[in-house]
């Protein structure tokens, strides 16, 4: 299990008006993520992240926009400090092909159904690879 403390940060907010096409038409390829929030909170790692195999890559897409292929790594989200209870919500790190963040292994963009963020600005994830042999860099 890895686990990375991070900063929730502002987004350009292209997810949320994006996703709300986006998700309807992956969730035909990978399901599980129909229950997501039409929208995505954006995440300053505060160490780098690659990871070199996801649990789920979409094939082209084609939404309208472009056609763009999506991958998906299932992790468990959780809020940290102020009044955040210490509770972890199913998620996903979201990987637009054609997204402005890719090459910067301290962001990420995670998907989950919706969670109340209140005041929180700190965050944790925790990735759970059992079975899976180097799916993942964790650079520090």
């Amino acid at each position: 299990m890895v686990r990375i403390e991070g900063e929730i940060v502002r987004g350009y907010g292209w997810a949320t008006r994006y996703l709300k096409i986006q998700i309807p038409l992956i969730a035909k390829q990978f399901p599980e993520i129909e229950v997501c929030h039409r929208g995505s909170i954006n995440v300053l790692l505060d160490t780098p992240l690659r990871i070199d195999r996801p649990d789920f890559v979409t094939r082209r897409i084609d939404w309208g926009k472009m056609k763009e292929v999506f991958h998906f790594t299932r992790i468990e989200f959780e809020l940290i400090g102020g009044r955040a209870r210490a509770r972890r919500h199913r998620a996903w790190i979201y990987g637009p092909q054609n997204s402005p963040h890719r090459t910067n292994p301290f962001y990420i963009e995670v998907i989950a159904p919706k969670i109340a963020l209140g005041r929180a600005r700190r965050c944790g994830i925790r990735i759970h690879r059992v079975g899976r042999r180097v799916p993942m860099t964790v650079i520090g």
